[in-house]
């Protein structure tokens, strides 16, 4: 989570200030993130029970992984089009993980806990996008000037950056995405080590593989 939830966030950055975009076309533009996660997302649930939610939750990480590669990359000249597919992929990545890690935690958790499982996964959950969205915001002040920074956040910049600022800008973003890639790895080596089991009837786990 601390890892993800950072990409829509300067996504819009760099759709306002490279692609020179306004804030309700950048808006429209990352809908493929969503829409990917929305389409993939209950098929997701359904591979996580069939063939066990490891399998399935590591698949979603290496796509999110690849995007996040691609995303690292990005300069003045990325074609958009390109950019949408790209938030695709990384979208079905979502749809595939989200349903399959739920599943994992919850076979794992008795029955009488499921309120509390539920708790602290959420609460983890929204702990990691507050930490992934600080952490954005650090790798990118780091290389532009506060002032433009505060302008991207809050939507000013108008027509895009200058040449100078949108390659320091584009510098903090890779480092942000680096970053994200780093921790994505390490979930998907934690996500190979889960305990091989698939979801039957609520509370019980049972073990394939």
């Amino acid at each position: 989570m601390l890892a993800l939830f950072s990409v829509n966030f300067l996504l819009l950055f760099y759709l306002e200030g490279i692609a020179g975009l306004s804030v309700l076309t950048a808006s429209y533009l990352i809908l493929p993130v969503a829409v990917g996660t929305a389409v993939v997302g209950p098929f997701g649930g359904i591979l996580s029970d069939r063939i066990g939610p490891r399998i399935v939750a590591t698949a979603g990480l290496l796509l999110q992984a690849g995007a996040l590669l691609f995303l690292t990359r990005l300069t003045t000249a990325t074609p958009l089009v390109d950019l949408a597919i790209i938030e695709a992929v990384y979208g079905v990545g979502g749809g595939l993980f989200w349903p399959a890690n739920t599943a994992s935690i919850m076979a794992e958790t008795p029955p009488a806990k499921f309120g509390v499982g539920s708790g602290i996964m959420n609460t983890l959950r929204q702990t990691g996008m507050v930490m992934s969205f600080a952490l954005s915001l650090t790798a990118i002040t780091l290389a532009v000037p506060a002032g433009i920074a505060y302008a991207l956040f809050v939507g000013t910049i108008s027509g895009g950056l200058s040449p100078h600022d949108a390659a320091s800008y584009l510098s903090g973003q890779s480092l942000a995405f680096t970053i994200s890639l780093t921790l994505l790895a390490a979930a998907i080596v934690l996500s190979l080590l889960r305990s091989p089991v698939r979801t039957g009837p609520p509370g019980e786990a049972v073990t394939v593989g």
